[in-house]
């Protein structure tokens, strides 16, 4: 007997020491369908997520470091519950709502102190990490130690261009390197979408798979920080069906701050037009070039279409990639102060591009300053490129400025979107995509059925579509490629792709021509109530309705081989609705016809069904009106 307790004592023994060694912390989601597992064992950090009790993260490694090693030992443990709903200046919709448990563990190793937040939501996982050195005086390079261990077998949609420019499918885990975020994982039934949300004074995310398969942190850049700092968000969500992510992307919005600006009356959505993709065309012998000629007529056809802003894009001041080109100057071709009277005149709020040179070499205060003197609503900012710590703090100085003198932000070529417009309204969007037609890659209709699952999810972003002249394009400046569309689905992609700020790239004159296809366009509120998806698959099909009071707009676009279904109205409320719709014309493809439209009207209720016919990469546009 005497023996045999002798064992149990050891066995008890080594339990304890073990349990030293190795010690678990866990998080649950409220609706307690999400638990990750925080373990500390010999000094190093992990994590493994479960969904429904299933792994979808297996063992993870967490950290920061610095070249040297880490033994971290667990110093506090804090944790919360939070439910709070909040309303967006503006958005897909119009309450948002916070509900997490969240998780501080603080920990130290040597004169390293470090915090991992955690928050479980039932929409995802996020976490960051809060560094102080305080032994170390001035800067020092980290490194992230950040992992994410999805299953071997999983296949991706991978973003592999630092600003969302191209995506490949099917790639295998194993074979991920360099790949921008968001990127989105498919195994068996489950989906896991990997992005990061409040990006600041940071070089952005990218993920680059270890020898293992392991998705492992690879920060663009050096990352050289001070003796504190907080590192972004880490987003984990998971979904039996991507459009998940769609309907619920407002988790990166969450993790950040709400608005710092007071007085925000001046942030206002619209529609834009736009002289870029305009050069070289001829409209009854005046032909579309960067003078004050175009720019004044831009503004008189603006204002007649009842369109509340209009852009000048690159060279209005010069070369736009040249460091000697200023930006407070103008081509002797432009008579500016004419130019803003007229836009005065008639109502029209004026953007400039400006591209990010400019900011590199001349002040940024007097450049905002000498803009808000003109009378410049907005800029947009061309070619950031800089994905690194240098041209996130570059863009975020940028943005600082414009919100001190009350101008709206566009930002191209630019880092990923991770939810700071919650925090600075009055950035509205940024091109984190292919901008259509003026490079050498041109979208394929397939491409828009992905990009709402990939791109878009992780914020607004600058597709600038609604081509309303399909044939003959190529003839223009900074087209370079007939565009592979139809004429209902550029329209439909004002819908499908969200952004507050909505450039149109087209003349005015085909807007006029097609009058009744461009008011479904000018009546979008941009600034929505609810967004719902409907009846989408991605890679073939994506279709979603959005609403402003009892308004409901519907859009949607196919693949090269279109679609035929059926959409159930049971989102609608209780009453009879008077249906618009736009369709393509029967004989009509992206290849052919493109430009011939249906329209027809019908009355519906919540018990209908309507039946949808989008043709080869075409598209369907739809509004609902209350009765």
């Amino acid at each position: 007997m005497r023996k045999y307790r002798w064992i149990l004592f050891l066995y008890l023994t080594l339990l304890v020491v073990q349990s030293g060694i190795a010690k678990d912390y866990v998080v649950t989601s409220p609706d307690k369908s999400l638990k990750t597992v925080v373990s500390i064992n010999q000094g190093q950090m992990s994590y493994v997520l479960k969904r429904n009790g299933k792994v979808v993260i297996e063992n993870s490694a967490l950290g920061i470091s610095y070249g040297n090693e880490v033994k971290l030992q667990v110093k506090d443990v804090e944790r919360a519950y939070e439910n709070n709903d909040w309303q967006p200046l503006w958005g897909a919709n119009q309450t948002v709502k916070d509900e997490y448990n969240s998780m501080n563990l603080s920990l130290e190793d040597g004169g390293q102190q470090l915090i991992l937040k955690v928050r479980l939501y039932n929409e995802g996982l996020a976490f960051k990490y809060v560094v102080k050195t305080p032994e170390f005086k001035g800067k020092k390079q980290i490194k992230e130690d950040t992992q994410f261990s999805v299953a071997k077998d999983a296949s991706c949609w991978v973003l592999d261009h630092p600003w969302g420019k191209k995506y490949k499918t099917d790639v295998a885990v194993a074979d991920v390197n360099n790949a921008s975020l968001p990127l989105l994982c498919n195994t068996q039934d489950t989906y896991i979408l990997i992005t990061e949300a409040e990006l600041y004074n940071y070089g952005s995310l990218h993920l680059t798979a270890n020898p293992n398969g392991i998705l492992c942190a690879d920060i663009v850049g050096e990352t050289i920080l001070p003796e504190r700092f907080e590192t972004p968000w880490r987003v984990v969500m998971v979904a039996n069906d991507p459009v998940y992510f769609v309907e619920n992307n407002e988790l990166v919005l969450n993790l950040n701050a709400p608005c710092k600006l007071e007085d925000t009356s001046w942030i206002k959505p619209g529609i834009c037009t736009w002289d870029w993709r305009a050069r070289g065309a001829v409209e009854n012998g005046f032909e579309y070039s960067l003078n004050t000629e175009t720019l004044i007529r831009f503004v008189e056809k603006t204002s007649a279409l009842g369109i509340p802003y209009f852009m000048i894009d690159a060279g209005w001041y010069g070369k736009e990639h040249s460091a000697e080109a200023n930006p407070m100057t103008v081509i002797p071709e432009i008579d500016m102060p004419k130019f803003f009277k007229e836009a005065k005149e008639k109502n029209v709020g004026v953007w400039l591009y400006v591209n990010r040179i400019a900011f590199d070499n001349f002040d940024v205060d007097e450049i905002l300053s000498t803009y808000k003197e003109w009378g410049v609503v907005g800029i947009k900012l061309g070619f950031l490129k800089l994905m690194n710590q240098k041209g996130v703090e570059l863009l975020q100085q940028i943005l600082e400025k414009c919100a001190e003198y009350e101008i709206m932000f566009d930002c191209h070529e630019a880092v990923i979107p991770s939810g700071i417009e919650r925090t600075w309204p009055h950035f509205f969007t940024r091109e984190y995509n292919h901008s259509l037609a003026d490079g050498r890659y041109i979208a394929s209709p397939v491409d828009h059925t992905i990009t709402p699952f990939l791109n878009n999810v992780a914020g607004p972003i600058d597709v600038t579509p609604a081509f309303f002249n399909l044939d003959g394009l190529e003839s223009r400046t900074y087209v370079r490629a007939p565009l592979r569309s139809t004429v209902v689905a550029q329209t439909a992609m004002c819908v499908t792709y969200f952004s507050p700020l909505l450039c149109l790239a087209d003349i005015p004159e085909a807007y006029e021509r097609k009058s009744d296809l461009f008011n479904f366009i000018k009546e979008l509120p941009l600034n929505y109530d609810e967004s719902i998806v409907l009846n989408s698959q991605i890679g073939k099909q994506f279709i979603i309705a959005r609403r402003k009071g009892d308004t409901w707009w519907i859009g949607g676009v196919a693949n090269e081989n279109g679609c035929k279904m059926s959409i159930k109205l049971d989102f609608l409320k209780k009453g009879d609705y008077q249906a618009t719709i736009f369709s393509d014309g029967k004989e009509t493809t992206w290849k052919i016809n493109r430009e011939m439209y249906e329209v027809s009207k019908k009355q519906i209720s919540s018990s209908d069904k309507l039946n949808v016919m989008m043709r080869p990469g075409g598209g369907i546009c739809i509004k609902l009106e209350k009765k």
